[in-house]
């Protein structure tokens, strides 16, 4: 006598499973279910893939530079519908790379700096603290001022000492500013002496000034930084070399740099 075989039948998801799937994919392009498994108690754990474009950064009217994000979430969902832990995540990212077009892009311009070429590291969207501890104790609130100690800051600390003995935070040394005369255009703009002196510590090039000025006048001293922190990487690059003249700024006279107090 022949046994019937017994029809396998897909998982499903409650309503309340569905409503949290549904919400979860809306905020999310090109998302969609890959896969549905039956837990226990109820519980349906259930595997969602999505992709998403890395930042667009606009480099001319017919070139930019933009990279490719793919998720996959596998989360366990009771069946009141919420997650019973955290989810397991991965995620696999696709560098940013140069792209040209044959039509005009309109946007606001970027440069092309070491910074565009990274994407920051995805975190996982599905994080279920289970202990909560409500801490009655009172904490006194501390703030303190960051000492430079790796990269840019560190290198900016080096040249401080070598030329004051001082230790300072790197909000001290960036509030303290120069008066830079630009020969090329003829104008003259306060920058933070911190950033001329790493400037001319890496004997930048004309063009390397000029990004740097244009950085600090849209973005302040933090946008400057960045670009510096990655002048080397952008060097090896596009090979390019750093250059020995520093006629970029006026040095005779002693009206050719004014200093301007930290503490005004």
């Amino acid at each position: 006598m022949k046994t019937k075989k017994k029809s396998y039948r897909k998982p499903r998801l409650n309503k309340k499973q569905k409503d949290w799937v549904n919400k979860f994919i809306a905020c999310r392009p090109h998302a969609r279910i890959t896969d549905i498994y039956e837990g226990l108690s109820g519980d349906r754990v259930v595997t969602i893939e999505w992709s998403e474009e890395s930042p667009l950064s606009i480099l001319s009217a017919n070139s930019y530079v933009r990279g490719q994000i793919f998720h996959q979430v596998r989360v366990k969902l009771r069946k009141f519908g919420d997650p019973r832990s955290s989810a397991d995540y991965s995620y696999r990212i696709i560098a940013p790379q140069k792209h040209t077009t044959t039509y005009q892009i309109q946007g606001q311009l970027s440069l092309e700096i070491p910074q565009i070429y990274s994407v920051q590291t995805p975190i996982n969207p599905v994080i279920v603290n289970k202990h909560r501890k409500n801490s009655s104790k009172n904490t006194v609130k501390t703030s303190q001022c960051s000492l430079p100690l790796s990269g840019i800051t560190a290198q900016l600390h080096r040249i401080n000492l070598s030329k004051t003995g001082e230790v300072l935070s790197e909000r001290e040394l960036l509030s303290e500013t120069v008066l830079y005369h630009d020969s090329a255009t003829g104008s003259s703009i306060h920058l933070p002496a911190a950033v001329v002196a790493i400037l001319q510590d890496k004997q930048a090039s004309p063009k390397e000034w000029s990004d740097a000025i244009a950085l600090y006048q849209v973005g302040g001293p933090t946008c400057v930084m960045q670009y510096l922190e990655g002048l080397d990487a952008l060097r090896h690059r596009f090979v390019t070399q750093p250059t020995t003249e520093r006629n970029t700024i006026e040095q005779q006279g002693s009206g050719a740099i004014k200093f301007t107090d930290r503490n005004n």
